[in-house]
């Protein structure tokens, strides 16, 4: 029981003070954009915050003096008197992926949006102030002749659906995989093993997006990473509890503590993947 309870506390730990586990949902903004001229544009997003990854946009263009782009983008905000009005930080300008850019990691809660053009060698800065609506929020953009007409929000309850069972999947791959690492072969430890993480993964995302949708993404952000502990230990319980009432031994049961924050660990590693290859985040 010593051994079991020293495994807890250090799988806290190292959650608090390293990741978050599983394939959870993180905050995100993405833009899409629709029209012509669209296909060698590149997009940033202007805000009065800086979030990670975001830098002023003077050290922005003194870093990349020898880009047509960014001192295209350094005269758009001061001559528009974005800067002294306090819109100075900025995202790297990036390329669209089949239409669209996405912004991870605590985006900006307001922001407007810059897009250059090379073909035109101008850049033009959104009026408008875009405020984020929920955990994931989409925006689109329609284009034409090199001017924005258009931004509208609207949320894709299909793709976050599509997102969920992604991760879910991945989650069980990940689960099962590992169990068979540890030596927990037979179907009925597997079965237990599945179940939990259908539970738990549901749990999770509903907990953050309800959150998102009650309190805003500041508290949905805290929210995730809150959760994602007593996800490891619900898991770590459940698993050594029924382990044992299977029959398996007291140190191979405790050992199903071990495992399940190893999964986690892995797991989130996968989540990181599928945002960079399949969602295209950061």
């Amino acid at each position: 029981m010593k051994k079991y309870l020293i495994l807890v506390v250090l799988g806290i730990w190292l959650f608090s003070s390293q990741v978050l586990a599983d394939i959870g949902p993180k905050p995100s903004t993405i833009i899409e954009l629709f029209g012509t001229d669209i296909e060698d544009c590149r997009i940033t997003l202007i805000s009065a915050d800086k979030q990670i990854g975001m830098t002023t946009v003077t050290e922005y263009a003194f870093s990349q003096q020898k880009e047509a782009a960014v001192s295209l983008l350094w005269n758009a905000i001061q001559d528009e008197g974005y800067e002294k009005a306090g819109w100075k930080y900025v995202y790297p300008l990036r390329e669209l992926k089949n239409q669209q850019i996405e912004w991870a990691y605590h985006p900006p809660e307001e922001f407007r949006v810059a897009i250059y053009w090379p073909s035109y060698h101008k850049v033009v800065i959104c009026s408008e102030v875009l405020k984020r609506y929920t955990f994931r929020s989409y925006f689109q953009i329609r284009i034409k002749d090199a001017q924005i007409l258009q931004i509208t929000s609207h949320y894709k309850y299909g793709r976050e659906l599509l997102s969920f069972l992604l991760r879910l999947l991945a989650t069980l791959a990940i689960e099962v995989l590992l169990a068979l690492a540890f030596g927990f072969r037979k179907k009925e430890y597997l079965w237990i093993i599945a179940k939990i993480n259908v539970w738990t993964q549901i749990g999770l995302n509903l907990g953050v997006l309800l959150a998102e949708f009650k309190m805003g993404t500041g508290m949905a952000f805290v929210l995730c990473f809150i959760l994602e502990i007593p996800v490891f230990l619900i898991e770590a319980h459940y698993y050594v509890k029924e382990f044992r009432k299977m029959g398996v031994s007291k140190n191979k049961a405790d050992w199903a503590v071990v495992y399940a924050f190893v999964a986690n660990i892995i797991s989130f590693g996968a989540g990181m993947f599928l945002q960079n290859n399949v969602f295209g985040l950061y």
